[in-house]
């Protein structure tokens, strides 16, 4: 990540383009976690817009955030992709999600809070806390090495 101010862009850029790409890594990764937090909090519509040119500010603005937190998620975002580039253990992505997760949950209130006062549907509102309870506080589960996991399976499945 060049800068805290394209963080965000980045992220969304580089899943967007491996989704188009249908490249599958093995390993889970930082933008594989973050995205949809990112996704959860802007909507997958705020994720397009800004993958196709949009000013960022301008649609965390739609959504009920302000330039600030724009300014602080993309320093969290910066940060997060720093140190994992250092370390890209499974114990330091677990680390990186607990504490952004504490971090994000201020700004999922206000999400809300702005959804429920602009009077989107109770619909909309359901599918937010759905992708709250998907994509936030992951099970520990998520963090376990898919060779371990298989081998999990292997023991489970024997007859």
């Amino acid at each position: 990540m060049t800068n805290g101010g394209c963080s965000i862009l980045e992220l969304i850029s580089s899943r967007i383009n491996d989704f188009l790409r249908e490249d599958e890594n093995e390993d889970l990764s930082y933008i594989d976690l973050f995205f949809p937090k990112i996704c959860t909090l802007i909507g997958s519509d705020g994720c397009m817009r800004i993958y196709n040119g949009e000013n960022p500010v301008e649609v965390f603005i739609s959504v009920g955030l302000t330039k600030e937190d724009y300014e602080s998620l993309s320093s969290l975002i910066k940060e997060g992709m720093r140190i994992y580039n250092e370390d890209d253990s499974l114990e330091t992505l677990f680390e990186l999600d607990r504490r952004s997760d504490a971090l994000l949950k201020g700004y999922l209130g206000k999400v809300r809070n702005f959804k429920i006062k602009r009077g989107v549907s109770e619909d909309e509102i359901n599918k937010f806390d759905a992708d709250i309870n998907n994509f936030f506080d992951n099970s520990l589960a998520v963090f376990t090495p898919c060779v371990e996991h298989e081998k999990m399976i292997d023991k489970n499945n024997v007859k």
